[in-house]
C-alpha cells in the first residue's frame, strides 16, 4: 500500500481500541486527582461520552505528516546539507545533527506553527483574501492549480486549510522531536475537565 493509500484509508478509518485506551487513561488520571463528586460525576459522563465515539487514528496519521516531511527534505540537518558530515569543512560527524543528517531546531518549528495561526488569523481577519486564489495569483489555468481547481478563485475553505496546516505542523513536530503528543493531550484534557469554568480566567 502507498503512503497516498494508506493516508485515504486513514480518513475513513474509525479505531476503537484508541476510544477505550483514551478513556481508561483519563479514569486512572481521574482517580489520581481527588475530585468532588459532583465533578467525578460529569466527568464519569464526559469518559463515557468519549467511549462511545470512535476515534480517528491520530498516531498512525502522525507518522505519515512526519514522514512526507522527511522525505520532502524538511528535516535535512542544514549544517551537513543532511549527509552527516564530511561536506563543507566537516571533518567526521556533523557537529549539529550528530552524524545522522536530521535536524530541526525546536525554536524554528514553533515559530512555523505560530505562521500559520497568523495565516489562519488573516483568513478570518481579512475575508476577501479567498476571493482570489493564492497560489496561482488568480490566474486560471484550467488544469494546474489544487486550491482554485484551475478558476482562479478560491474556494470557501481556505480557513480550514490554514487550521489543517497547524494540525499538520504540530504532528510533525511532535513526531520529530519524540514527543508522546496524544499521552500529553489526554493527560492535559483530563485536567481541564476538572477545571472550574473559564479555569477561572477572564479569558
Amino acid at each position: 500500500m502507498t503512503a497516498i493509500q494508506k493516508k485515504d484509508t486513514l480518513t475513513v478509518r474509525l479505531d476503537r481500541a484508541i476510544a477505550r485506551e483514551f478513556v481508561q487513561a483519563c479514569r486512572r488520571h481521574q482517580a489520581e486527582m481527588k475530585l468532588s463528586p459532583d465533578v467525578a460525576s460529569a466527568m464519569a459522563d464526559h469518559l463515557n461520552h468519549i467511549g462511545r465515539r470512535p476515534v480517528f487514528d491520530l498516531d498512525e496519521f502522525a507518522d505519515l505528516v512526519h514522514n512526507n516531511a522527511v522525505d520532502k527534505g524538511w528535516w535535512d540537518c542544514l549544517t551537513c546539507d543532511g549527509t552527516g558530515g564530511d561536506c563543507e569543512g566537516i571533518t567526521g560527524a556533523c557537529p549539529t545533527c550528530g552524524g545522522s543528517g536530521t535536524y530541526r531546531d525546536p525554536a524554528v518549528l514553533l515559530a512555523l506553527i505560530h505562521s500559520e495561526v497568523s495565516e489562519a488569523l488573516e483568513a478570518q481577519r481579512q475575508p476577501g483574501l479567498d476571493k482570489v486564489c493564492d497560489r496561482c495569483n488568480g490566474v486560471p489555468d484550467g488544469t494546474s492549480c489544487r486550491k482554485c481547481s484551475g478558476t482562479g478563485e478560491l474556494k470557501d475553505g481556505r480557513f480550514a486549510e490554514e487550521i489543517a496546516d497547524i494540525l499538520i505542523r504540530l504532528l510533525d513536530t511532535a513526531r520529530g522531536l519524540e514527543v508522546d503528543l496524544i499521552k500529553a493531550a489526554v493527560e492535559k484534557h483530563t485536567y481541564n475537565v476538572g477545571r472550574p469554568r473559564k479555569h477561572g480566567k477572564k479569558f
